[in-house]
């Protein structure tokens, strides 16, 4: 008997199983059950539940999740869901750092959707003055276990340390991005710059946190300049002073003296490196020099107004962070200097008040302000970047000299140049104790007062003898012009234009032995004045910007009473 043919079969199609999405209602309201008990909750155990559930869908599972957990727990932030108690979780290795940072996203998702539970900040008189948020429980300090005030200063670090930490790190997302901008604009617009609110501590808090938010990602220096160029001159200058007040009170310096008389500190066996968090001044100001947009000029111009009109962030009175606040305002001239000088150098007779009977006028201001910001980015003999800066203050100087040489002139450039030599000459009047007690800087200025000099001079006319007599003249010293005629090989860097390190030595070296006899102050002001103008072709332009530069030290003096 012939086995009938078998015809091969199909396999057997099984169903398959598709994920089903956690329903984030009843997820929620699973998740606050978890820990519960009589007494306290075991909130640590929810977060560890929290880290679980939060990996458990995609983005807009985890957005709707944190959503439906506020709604159910409104108190949730000042309890279980605060970054310190994440935190912590992550350090003993119970949540991992991918559920952390989708936790930070999900929560900032939620804040973007207006998902976050919020109420109107009531005045003294019953009226609204503005909007709080669930997320702003840190300006409060909560969770405060003392009524010490050193501990309290050292919780409150400890907490804006946290919220830095979880909302930093690596999760550069959009949700996250947005939120920075938002949540950002929420600190500034209803506390730090709330008029009607009366707590001082709370404003510069806020300004703080809002500090922190926008400095998270440091490759999102946009956000920052986004956010200060939608300020306004006033509204940004009273917003970095609460900033420098709150960066002083939670930085390694100020806390290194704390931390060691803070019980809490000694209970919880924590140092400054643990709760402390960079000068948060310098970090605004650096993210605004990490990118080069509209936004970014425009903020960079108004934050040049900030050494004048707000000095003491730059005094060492009043910070122990001045260094790197110098230090942040040399890297943002370096890298914004074009629009922060022409802000300040306009030859504006625009009438903006009266002092004594006579009229104020918007140049005044303008090269007041310019004195101070070259004070900070030229003249302190700390500034780290101030070869990068005069640099760039030659090449500027260089521009307008080369238009005011042009055939048809330049009366806008020969103002500038004018305010250029006020603001140079009023900085090395502010600071010349300061330079005349450093060797190298005054010996470093007599070289930038002679590069002034050279700027804007065609190649062709720097010919060794013809500039070393140009130097002698401008120092007032025949010895000058002998000892770089004296100089082996060429005075004048080929790649540069300006002069070299030999000849600079040779300059230095022929005003005087002693290196504090270089100039006096007259004499310093008098050779910068000159320098700036040396090039100028024209006798009539000379003799206008004389007029002008005459006109803007006068000024100074009449803005300052």
């Amino acid at each position: 008997m012939i086995d009938p043919v078998q015809s091969p079969q199909s396999p057997v199609q099984l169903p398959t199983e598709v994920p089903q999405t956690p329903d984030p209602e009843q997820a929620a309201q699973d998740l606050l059950e978890v820990g519960s008990q009589w007494g306290t909750d075991d909130y640590d155990a929810r977060v560890r539940a929290f880290g679980e559930a939060i990996q458990e869908g995609d983005a807009d599972y985890r957005q709707a999740l944190v959503a439906e957990i506020l709604r159910q727990d409104p108190n949730a932030f000042n309890s279980w869901m605060s970054p310190t108690r994440i935190n912590a979780q992550v350090d003993a290795g119970q949540v991992s750092q991918s559920a952390r940072g989708d936790m930070a996203e999900a929560i900032a998702a939620a804040y973007n959707a207006g998902q976050i539970p919020s109420q109107d900040i009531v005045g003294p008189d019953g009226e609204v003055i503005g909007t709080s948020s669930a997320l702003d429980t840190y300006l409060h300090n909560p969770d405060s276990t003392s009524t010490d005030g050193v501990d309290q200063q050292v919780e409150h670090a400890r907490n804006m340390r946290e919220f830095a930490e979880f909302f930093g790190g690596p999760h550069y997302s959009s949700d996250i991005s947005s939120f920075r901008e938002t949540y950002s604009q929420h600190l500034i617009t209803d506390y730090a710059l709330n008029d009607q609110l009366e707590d001082g501590a709370l404003r510069d808090n806020a300004a703080g946190l809002a500090a922190i938010v926008l400095t998270g990602d440091p490759t999102r220096g946009d956000i920052a300049a986004d956010v200060l160029a939608g300020l306004d001159q006033g509204q940004l200058q009273s917003l970095m002073e609460r900033v420098a007040r709150a960066g002083d009170s939670i930085s390694p310096n100020h806390l290194e003296g704390l931390v060691e008389h803070s019980t809490v500190a000694y209970r919880d066996g924590l140092t400054a490196a643990d709760i402390s968090i960079p000068d948060l001044f310098s970090s605004l100001v650096a993210q605004v020099s990490r990118v080069d947009t509209a936004e970014s000029r425009e903020a960079a111009a108004m934050l040049a107004r900030v050494p004048a009109s707000s000095g003491d962030i730059f005094s060492d009175r009043h910070t122990g962070n001045v260094q790197e606040r110098v230090d942040a305002m040399g890297l943002l001239f370096v890298s914004h200097s074009e629009p922060m000088l022409e802000s300040l150098t306009d030859f504006d007779t625009t009438r903006i008040g009266s002092k004594d009977d006579a009229d104020v006028k918007q140049y005044m201001q303008d090269a007041s302000d310019l004195g101070a910001l070259f004070n900070v980015v030229l003249f302190d003999g700390d500034q780290t970047y101030q070869g990068s800066a005069r640099a760039a203050v030659l090449e500027y100087a260089e521009g307008l000299k080369s238009q005011i040489n042009t055939a048809e002139g330049d009366a806008d450039a020969m103002g500038r140049l004018s305010m250029l030599m006020g603001g140079a000459d009023d900085a090395i009047t502010q600071g010349f104790n300061e330079l005349k007690a450093r060797e190298d800087a005054q010996t470093e200025m007599v070289s930038f007062i002679a590069d002034l000099a050279l700027a804007g001079i065609p190649v062709g006319d720097k010919a060794k003898d013809a500039v070393s007599g140009m130097i002698g003249e401008l120092f007032s010293s025949p010895q000058v012009t002998e000892a770089l005629k004296g100089v082996s090989g060429s005075i004048i860097d080929s790649t540069t234009g300006y002069l070299t390190d030999e000849a600079k030595q040779a300059l230095t070296g022929a005003l005087g032995e002693d290196e504090t006899e270089l100039l006096d102050q007259q004499g310093a002001s008098n050779a910068l004045r000159e320098a700036l103008l040396t090039g100028i072709s024209n006798e009539r332009d000379l003799a206008a910007i004389e007029n002008y530069a005459e006109d803007v030290s006068q000024g100074i003096n009449l803005w300052r009473k």
